[in-house]
């Protein structure tokens, strides 16, 4: 393999999370600050400039981030609170809520009050723990409305090695289109009214309880899913795991 392949190799294991930044720098630094030249010499020498310039310009920018990804982890916690338009609410029917994770748990619980409440959960790696507050407020994205509310913390921006969690206490009253998403973690729905009900998460348990509703569609991978006190038609899916 030439010393330009070596390198770029290098490249693809840094972008992909393989490697660290500071091991990356080390299999470069080994390799020697340029690749070889070609046989054809002179494009030999433009193709290892360039590539010199994007090695540099790869690391470079992730030491300025401070390394996101990789190193001591910083956890946070934010807190949404809010009400619904009882008029918006029952011109609707429902209150859309959409709720998205990564690497991390959804639980989303009726309660007896008229406020709804969402707490969340983040943890990054690297930089200091004001860089990386910032990292984390900006991946976790938050919709309120009169009969929506969104909470989406897939960012394409969220470094590797992160995850969100979300915590969602809602109104019993009011009645839920519901749309959950992770990976990584679980789901928990309980003491719900729905129209529709959608849970869907990879490498853990989807459970409900205590849910009236419509339809209901849960599915994971390598999971089990739990269905206790459910009216209405359920569809489940899993792979490695029991219903």
């Amino acid at each position: 393999m030439t010393e330009v392949s070596e390198h770029r190799r290098v490249l693809k294991m840094l972008e992909e999370g393989t490697i660290t930044a500071a091991e990356a720098d080390k299999l470069l630094k080994a390799l020697g600050s340029e690749p070889g030249l070609s046989e054809a010499g002179a494009p030999g020498q433009t193709e290892s400039a360039d590539l010199s310039g994007l090695v540099e310009g790869a690391l470079s920018s992730l030491k300025s981030a401070g390394l996101f990804g990789w190193g001591s982890a910083h956890s946070f916690e934010r807190e949404v609170t809010g009400t619904f338009s009882p008029g918006a609410v029952e011109d609707q029917g429902w209150v859309d809520l959409r709720g998205a994770a990564r690497n991390g748990r959804i639980e989303v619980s009726g309660w007896d009050s008229e406020e709804y409440r969402v707490v969340i959960r983040t943890k990054v790696r690297g930089g200091d723990r004001e860089q990386a507050r910032e990292v984390a407020e900006r991946f976790c994205q938050v919709e309120q409305g009169d009969a929506v509310l969104t909470v989406d913390g897939r960012g394409t921006d969220m470094p590797p090695n992160s995850s969100v969690s979300l915590d969602v206490f809602l109104p019993e009253k009011y009645r839920y289109n519901v749309d959950l998403l992770t990976s990584n973690g679980r789901i928990e729905i309980d003491h719900l009214r729905c129209k529709d009900l959608v849970a869907a998460s990879s490498n853990g348990r989807v459970a409900c309880q205590k849910i009236e509703a419509e339809d209901v569609e849960l599915e994971t991978s390598n999971g089990r899913i739990e269905v206790g006190g459910v009216s209405g038609s359920v569809r489940a899916h899993t792979s490695n795991g029991r219903i």
